[in-house]
């Protein structure tokens, strides 16, 4: 059925890639628990030494006995009761024609859902997704053109996993790192097979062109400060209504959560009136959003000049409500109306205007940094 496997490169063994099927969503449940399996610590150290050529060679699916890959039939470790079941090569498995699998019994290790077996010279690995796991995935009937779509999106992102990835399949928490991304051209990935080839797993979502086309493999995660990066580098460049709409409620409701405290540092900025030293970064998120939605876009390419400007931009705001109290007053009446959570949704739907309080007070806001920079 397919004639490569994904050991050349991640996207080698993709062949019939199909993902315009009205059940494409339901692979990203199945690659996250394949990913979470594989790249726990156990599982990452244990398959880190066959990094070289770890590739998926066979796809079984137990409900409706559907067997797909460069091996088209599943090995005996894999029962008729299971569900779902993915089994990888760890060395080379040469012509399909002649190959065999080794003894199903002669198991080098067991893990919770993962096995790696064989003999020293064809060990293996098979992941299972049991049927109570594809059931709460409402995966128990898929047909043969969904499971094309998720064999090739398994194999082309473990193989990421172990050649691009190191094995980690978790984006890390660093600030830096997402400055990392755009001197990287993360952004710039234009297709699939880009992604999978030149883009760690872990950091899909970084790429606009992921959450554009791809935003059904989303696995749900996303680092604590994620919405930032969103708010500096993509809310301007992707058509968030367009995205998967599971991975854009997990967004939208990152992001307001990220953003709502932001309202309470700038109210209590201008009650007290201290400007941050270091503003904190869900304010720089807030200020870079209003300053948009205003027609006012940042472009930096440091997060150095983005705290710097924000800081300046808050440096203007104080001496502004120092000379003019009644306007303080009335921007800190209007914040006032308008819960912390509530004014976070209006700036992520972009409905700032149709909040009365809140476009008064950020036009105010605007006015009074503008007045004290001319």
């Amino acid at each position: 059925m397919w004639k490569t496997t994904f050991k050349v490169s991640p996207s080698s063994g993709l062949s019939l890639f199909e993902d315009s099927l009205p059940n494409i969503a339901v692979v990203s449940p199945i690659l996250a628990q394949v990913l979470r399996l594989l790249s726990d610590t156990a599982g990452s150290s244990l398959l880190s030494v066959y990094a070289n050529d770890f590739t998926l060679i066979n796809m079984h699916y137990a409900p409706n006995n559907i067997s797909l890959g460069y091996v088209e039939q599943s090995p005996d470790i894999v029962q008729q009761d299971a569900g779902l079941a993915f089994t990888f090569a760890l060395k080379p498995v040469g012509a399909r024609k002649k190959f065999k699998y080794p003894d199903s019994q002669s198991r080098i290790s067991r893990g919770r859902g993962m096995y790696v077996w064989g003999s020293t010279r064809m060990p293996l690995c098979t992941v299972l997704i049991s049927r109570s796991e594809l059931s709460k995935m409402q995966a128990l009937a898929l047909l043969e053109p969904t499971l094309r779509a998720v064999y090739n999106v398994v194999g082309a992102a473990t193989r990421n996993l172990f050649k691009v990835s190191g094995g980690v399949a978790v984006p890390e928490e660093t600030q830096p790192s997402y400055f990392h991304m755009i001197q990287r051209g993360v952004p710039a990935v234009g297709s699939f097979g880009e992604l999978v080839d030149k883009v760690a797993v872990k950091d899909w979502i970084y790429c606009p062109k992921f959450w554009a086309d791809y935003g059904y493999l989303f696995t749900g995660n996303l680092p604590r400060h994620f919405p930032l990066y969103w708010a500096l580098f993509l809310d301007d460049n992707v058509y968030r209504f367009k995205i998967d709409a599971v991975a854009r409620s997990a967004l939208e409701a990152a992001y307001s959560d990220y953003l709502a405290p932001a309202f309470g540092y700038l109210q209590g900025a201008l009650k007290l009136g201290v400007v941050p030293m270091t503003p904190p970064p869900e304010l720089v998120a807030l200020v870079v959003r209003i300053r948009a939605s205003q027609g006012v876009p940042v472009e930096e390419d440091r997060y150095s000049e983005f705290e710097r400007y924000v800081s300046m931009y808050m440096l203007r705001l104080i001496q502004g409500a120092a000379k003019n109290p009644a306007v303080r007053n009335e921007i800190l009446t209007a914040l006032s109306r308008v819960p912390n959570s509530e004014a976070a949704r209006c700036v992520v739907g972009g409905l700032i205007a149709a909040n009365s309080d809140l476009i008064t007070a950020v036009q105010l806001i605007e006015a009074m940094v503008t007045n004290e920079s001319g």
